[in-house]
């Protein structure tokens, strides 16, 4: 059993990851359930999901049981650590998307460094998911490079085969081609 909580805000591909998460979860023939809180996605609000891999009671994941917190940003990534076990691991974009209040003075987002020290405090993977992306030339596939440095962690179940198929089939034909390779490359960025 391995449970995941995915996370960013809206428009960083999080339901695309949850689907292909689900869809390599089924190629391998194991149980899945997602949840997914998508809140103000449209007004770069909070987005996550939560991946329960195996035999679940369920849906949600308890605070201190995932495996895994996947991240897009560094700030929800912070903010979703409350769900991560003892000895659970982080995978984030090294990334913060700052909101429109926190430009307007509105409101202050916490400095990179002590977004970095309590992520630190657990086994962390810092990616930046967007430098490897902008050298596709696609900036969109940020979600495909997180997932391949989620698969270098050994911490998903399933083989190489299973979750490169479930990205073909979870995106359009023409991005095929670059969502793998993002994933490759994502693979690479993490060594454990």
């Amino acid at each position: 059993m391995v449970d995941l909580v995915v996370c960013g805000v809206g428009g960083q591909g999080i339901v695309l990851i949850s689907r292909v998460l689900a869809r390599a979860a089924l190629l391998s023939g194991l149980h899945v359930t997602v949840s997914e809180v998508r809140g103000l996605a449209q007004r770069e609000g909070s987005v996550s999901s939560h991946i329960r891999i195996g035999d679940h009671g369920s849906l949600t994941i308890a605070e201190g049981k995932a495996d895994a917190v996947v991240s897009m940003e560094l700030v929800e990534a912070a903010r979703n650590l409350r769900y991560l076990r003892e000895g659970g691991i982080v995978v984030s974009n090294d990334y913060i998307r700052y909101h429109i209040p926190h430009y307007l003075g509105i409101s202050k987002f916490p400095e990179r460094e002590d977004l970095i020290k309590m992520i630190g405090k657990h086994r962390a993977y810092l990616i930046n998911a967007r430098k490897i992306a902008e050298s596709l030339g696609n900036i969109r596939v940020v979600n495909s490079v997180i997932l391949g440095a989620v698969y270098s962690t050994g911490v998903l179940p399933f083989s190489l085969k299973e979750i490169t198929d479930a990205i073909s089939e979870s995106v359009p034909e023409k991005y095929r081609d670059v969502n793998i390779s993002a994933f490759k490359l994502g693979m690479e960025a993490v060594r454990p």
